[in-house]
């Protein structure tokens, strides 16, 4: 089959910023990296010629092959049709079929499609914290969804956003205990789970825990505001993260949701990645099989959020922009090229 979107952006003349072998010394960033040319090799895949290196440090050779997202696969043309219909409600079974491949081969890519945005995302978030921080004022909230069974498997994911932007600091998805009160049939299903897996116990603490610590990372240092609706552990995790910095205003979660609640911004992220996200559609069989898969696939589309997809900041220029490039932690919009093409996240320039 033909696909319609390939990797291919243009390697002669790339740089390597460090040696890709973490053992050697010239891997860390501010130590001498001497390197010299070594050759080409013929990449049987595409037809093209491949720039060999040699790491004059450790004697290892690469190539810019290395750096590549797509480094060692088979089927390198199957990343980007991947991560596309990731971001586009698309099933695993439906990408299969799409692009006529394994089930177990659409689940691998994003697995490797999830460890690239991480990477990514951690190393953006590195440069924010390097030059000051991302901004003070956040949202972040709960949304709650399932693996495998709706009441005896819930899962709650906690996202943290940038409210200026809307930029996705931070997700993260823990286990709910069953749903209370259960069928006869239910309960019966539920003793054979926990006999198993032991009893369901609430991450939600946890997950907004890690959620908080990020945004202390990551904010700008001086006074935080921080708006969240009236769940009593948001506040016992504020406080705790940053004292007399916070400012936390607390709204009610059963006011209408419109564009003048004040939660608009986190309200529309979570629909946002309820529309991309077909692990997160309520009440159907595309509902996550394993709660880490579907950490994965929100970890894909928070890249893609950030990074890829558009968000118009003046109605009169009618140029879109993501929102990482408002925050200054990019100079353009990436392409879905651009933004899968390099694992090494140095290679990108911001």
């Amino acid at each position: 089959m033909r696909y319609p979107f390939q990797l291919q952006l243009r390697d002669k003349d790339f740089v390597p910023p460090r040696c890709p072998r973490e053992e050697c010394p010239a891997h860390q960033l501010g130590t001498p990296f001497p390197w010299t040319y070594r050759g080409t090799f013929y990449r049987k895949v595409d037809g093209l010629d491949v720039q060999r290196f040699q790491c004059l440090t450790c004697r290892r050779s690469f190539s810019t092959q290395t750096f590549r997202t797509d480094y060692r696969l088979r089927r390198p043309e199957t990343v980007l049709p991947n991560f596309v219909a990731a971001n586009s409600k698309t099933t695993l079974r439906k990408m299969g079929r799409n692009y006529e491949l394994s089930r177990s081969h659409v689940a691998r890519r994003q697995r490797l499609l999830a460890t690239h945005a991480r990477r990514f995302h951690e190393h953006r978030l590195q440069l924010a914290r390097a030059r000051g921080g991302l901004g003070s004022r956040f949202q972040f909230d709960e949304l709650e969804t399932y693996e495998q069974h709706r009441k005896l498997k819930p899962l709650t994911g906690c996202v943290a956003i940038e409210v200026e932007t809307g930029f996705i600091v931070h997700t993260d998805v823990e286990t709910l205990p069953a749903r209370k009160p259960l069928k006869k049939g239910e309960a019966a299903v539920l003793k054979r789970i926990e006999a198993v897996e032991g009893v369901r116990r609430s991450g939600s603490r946890q997950a907004v825990q890690r959620t908080v610590e990020a945004l202390g990372r990551f904010a700008r240092a001086g006074e935080v505001k921080v708006t969240t609706d009236k769940k009593s552990s948001y506040c016992t995790a504020l406080e705790r993260e940053f004292g007399d910095r916070l400012k936390h205003t607390r709204i009610d979660g059963r006011r209408e949701r419109g564009n003048r609640n004040p939660l608009f911004p986190i309200n529309h992220t979570l629909a946002r990645l309820r529309d991309l996200v077909s692990r997160l559609v309520r009440q159907t069989w595309a509902a996550a099989k394993k709660r880490e898969r579907l950490a994965d696939h929100i970890a894909i589309t928070t890249g893609f959020r950030n990074y890829v997809d558009g968000w118009r900041s003046e109605p009169a220029e009618r140029q879109r922009v993501s929102a990482a490039q408002v925050l200054g932690l990019a100079t353009r919009r990436y392409t879905p090229q651009e933004y899968l093409y390099w694992m090494d996240p140095l290679c990108l320039a911001a």
